[in-house]
């Protein structure tokens, strides 16, 4: 008889089975497992290239956003033309339901004066009263006369008053971002982008964009302020020129043209001064606008948050300089100043501490722009901030020139009524 098997030679006789037909699966989910690694490994370098393009590409974007609406304010005077561009721009650029300007009235009420709106949504413009919201009027812009933006990715749960969160939904919000607009040193008003559709995370870039476009549209309002007060100034020319020739004419008729020819001649002489230095100024703020609206839109790319701060007290202090110094005493200036900034490694440290003078800079005001010189850009931000500035101190020259102008026709009417007057009483 054959031996009978038992049942522990049976068991491990099962398992050495059953192990051996596992083995190949093993391997086979052992060696599926490795290759899943090594294309995961293959695919995420291609993901990551992915996404730098992409982030290239709305970089790109915003760069010929920035440009285009730069280009808007160089080659249009009109604001409202600059503002309608600068919404469509900024609405397809991020892709928002609306996007808006909303200007501050003087008891800091306010009002939509321009928007860009998909498609489905009621508009703004045109269609609400003055807002009265009283944080504004009470703190006269809140935050953002402080230059700061903010981003409200759901106004649910953004712990609003009943009284907000019912104006954001009469503006049918569900997200927004703003930035502010400054006129000068003064808050304008505000630049608004707003989501309806659903809640919305806001992307540090997007809220960049707004606050870069923001600044735009405060140099499109100086300059629409700059060209009208050019225009203004035209205008009173144009009266000063007009009382100029009603003079000459009664000065004929007085006969008295022998007595009076020098003072005439005078006259005219300054007053072709006055329209040289007008024509020279107007030049200048043309040419001054045209080389610093072209590098603006680089400024947030070349400069940090802390530099930027930097550049724009300068440029404040550039506006706001008043008169000239002696030659001597700015000569002397200039030999300290270069001093002080030639540890920076400025390419031409005499010419950078002329246009530092120029724009009111002094020994202890240098201190205020370190930020600004410990900048690899310091030599290209300091020649912009010349070019934005200069077009101020051109316009003030033109006021000053219909100024006087004005008092030379002035005084030269008074002469003539004098003379008139003399000659009916020797009449009489």
């Amino acid at each position: 008889m054959s031996e009978v098997p038992q049942p522990d030679m049976q068991f491990n006789t099962l398992q050495q089975a059953a192990y051996q037909s596992a083995a190949p699966a093993a391997r086979f989910f052992e060696q599926n497992e490795q290759q899943q690694a090594e294309q995961l490994e293959q695919i995420e370098p291609q993901a990551m290239l992915l996404l730098q393009a992409k982030a290239q590409e709305k970089a790109m974007l915003r760069q010929k956003a920035l440009v285009k609406i730069t280009n808007r304010i160089r080659r249009s005077l009109d604001f409202s033309e600059i503002c309608q561009t600068a919404t469509e721009e900024v609405r397809q650029l991020i892709e928002v339901d609306r996007v808006t300007i909303y200007q501050f009235n003087p008891d800091w009420s306010g009002n939509f004066l321009f928007e860009s709106i998909s498609e489905g949504w009621k508009p703004l413009v045109g269609a609400l009263p003055a807002i009265e919201d009283t944080h504004f009027m009470e703190t006269h812009g809140g935050r953002y006369a402080n230059n700061e933006t903010l981003a409200i990715s759901d106004i649910c749960t953004a712990e609003y008053s009943d009284w907000h969160v019912a104006l954001l939904e009469e503006f049918q919000a569900k997200a927004y971002a703003i930035a502010p607009i400054f006129q000068g040193d003064r808050l304008w008003g505000l630049l608004s982008a707003f989501q309806n559709t659903a809640p919305r995370h806001w992307n540090v870039d997007e809220v960049d964009l707004l606050a870069q476009i923001g600044e735009l549209l405060g140099i499109a309002l100086q300059q629409a302020e700059s060209v009208q007060q050019m225009q203004s100034q035209a205008l009173e020319l144009q009266k000063v020129v007009a009382e100029l020739h009603l003079s000459q004419r009664e000065l004929i008729q007085t006969e008295k043209m022998a007595t009076l020819g020098q003072p005439i001649a005078s006259v005219a002489h300054e007053i072709n001064n006055s329209l040289s230095a007008i024509q020279t100024a107007a030049t200048n703020v043309q040419d001054f606008l045209e080389a610093g609206l072209g590098e603006l839109p680089h400024l947030h790319q070349y400069l940090s948050p802390q530099e930027q701060e930097s550049f724009f007290q300068l440029v404040d202090r550039a506006i706001h300089t008043q008169g000239f110094m002696a030659s001597i005493e700015s000569r002397a200036l200039r030999r300290k100043i270069a001093t002080e900034i030639e540890p920076y490694n400025f390419e031409d440290a005499r010419y950078i501490a002329e246009l530092l003078i120029d724009m009111g800079v002094d020994e202890e005001r240098i201190e205020l722009l370190q930020p600004l010189l410990n900048s690899d850009r310091a030599d290209w931000a300091i020649r912009l901030a010349y070019s934005l500035t200069r077009s101020f101190t051109n316009n003030q020259t033109i006021l000053e020139a219909v100024e006087r102008s004005s008092k030379m026709v002035s005084a030269l009417k008074s002469y003539t009524k004098v003379e008139q007057n003399t000659e009916k009483h020797e009449k009489l």
